[in-house]
């Protein structure tokens, strides 16, 4: 059997499996004999919300990448369903990753017991993954070129390097996240005694100062910040806030984000900031994309919901803790199931361009069923028999001798 027939019958097996976990889900008693899978109840990083948004956020990516293919760009269904940018929801993944590290970062000091464990957790919960990623994309797209290689593998994109040669560019938004988490205790750390007002100016300098620039790293650091921001008023105010009070808010975020996707961004209309290239009075660059109005309502979103027992309910749901659990794992490795399926290759420095890709599918809808049910089994595979011992082996690593305060388990996205 020639590799032509190998990959389409490899990702119809996939997919097969993916339609198992998913039907599985919605089974009491699979779900509770299978939990390295599917999760325990009230496990879920201990904030259940966060862990589904995770989950339907990589899922939204996944299919706006779909998007870089004429099968899927040319459908007329397909087209409007998976026309969303993609982008959109890293900077929800951002908002997130900022609440949670947050909470991982506020009691740890200048230990240097505590700063050690908190790395090796960072590390270890990472890493293996995104280097399993970074493998497979090599391979995939046959790039196993020295040079390549090494910058893959040496993580050179961490500095905001955006014209690093990769064989995989969606994983862009990893590289930012990693750095974020470097840098999260050193930030927590400066950031003083009027927390929320510190991350609150940060991230309104950062979205004033990245109007002009034109870097994916650059862009996302304010929804960072206000993650942190919204982690620190929930954690000195949040019990006294009221349920009536936090669904308003929720309402508030959600209808900032829809704003922001329905009309774009609002203070870009004002305050156009052309891209390169673009003719004057253009506001077309990134900062359209990832727009502080956008981040506004996804800190809101998080801060107004993330308490709430409705909304932690329904993220208890099996499905859910199961696409939560995966989130990760399914985001840095579903561009791999697309090149596998398309054969394409992309052309170094970060190109998203599928014009040339080459599929045995026919049928638009089917494809992508079988991408992100394949994608799902695989992500699934890779959580129990990659993640998880490692996440079990960063706790056992990074146990501190000393007592150090509980912290949060926090995954990209992102990364």
């Amino acid at each position: 059997m020639v590799l032509q027939d190998i990959i389409p019958t490899s990702l119809m097996a996939l997919s097969a499996c993916g339609a198992i976990l998913v039907a599985a889900s919605f089974l009491p008693r699979a779900t509770s004999a299978l939990p390295a899978v599917y999760g325990a109840a009230g496990q879920a990083g201990h904030m259940p919300a966060l862990e589904m948004y995770r989950g339907v956020l990589a899922l939204v990516v996944a299919a706006s990448h779909s998007m870089a293919f004429p099968l899927f760009r040319e459908d007329g269904l397909l087209g409007g369903l998976t026309g969303l940018d993609g982008r959109k929801a890293v900077a929800f993944f951002c908002v997130i990753s900022g609440f949670v590290i947050y909470r991982s970062c506020c009691g740890l000091g200048a230990s240097q017991e505590a700063l050690r464990s908190y790395a090796i957790r960072r590390a270890l919960r990472i890493l293996p993954v995104l280097f399993l990623a970074i493998a497979l994309s090599l391979l995939v797209t046959n790039n196993v070129e020295w040079p390549l290689v090494a910058s893959e593998f040496s993580l050179i994109g961490v500095f905001g390097l955006d014209s690093v040669a990769t064989a995989n560019p969606t994983l862009w938004s990893i590289y930012p996240e990693i750095l974020f988490y470097g840098l999260a205790p050193i930030i927590v750390a400066l950031s003083g005694r009027n927390r929320v007002a510190f991350f609150l100016i940060a991230a309104s300098v950062l979205a004033i100062g990245d109007r002009a620039a034109e870097s994916h790293a650059v862009h996302v650091w304010k929804y960072f910040m206000l993650g942190m921001a919204v982690s620190a008023l929930d954690l000195s105010a949040g019990g006294l806030v009221s349920r009536g009070t936090r669904a308003a808010v929720a309402v508030a975020g959600a209808s900032l984000i829809a704003v922001d996707l329905m009309v774009g961004d609002i203070i870009g209309v004002v305050w156009p900031v052309p891209a390169e290239g673009a003719t004057e009075g253009e506001g077309n660059g990134l900062a359209a994309v990832f727009s502080i109005g956008l981040g506004i309502g996804c800190a809101l979103t998080v801060f107004g919901t993330v308490r709430s027992a409705t909304v932690n309910g329904l993220a208890a749901l099996p499905v859910f803790r199961w696409l939560g659990s995966v989130s990760y794992p399914f985001f840095v490795l579903h561009q791999v199931v697309y090149m596998s399926a398309f054969g394409w290759q992309f052309e170094a420095p970060r190109s998203f361009s599928g014009e040339d890709a080459v599929t045995s599918f026919e049928d638009p809808a089917a494809a992508l069923a079988v991408i992100l049910l394949g994608t799902l089994a695989l992500a699934t595979v890779v959580h129990v028999v990659v993640e998880r011992p490692f996440m079990r082996l960063g706790r056992r690593l990074g146990r501190p001798s000393t007592a150090v305060p509980d912290q949060v388990t926090a995954a990209s996205i992102p990364a």
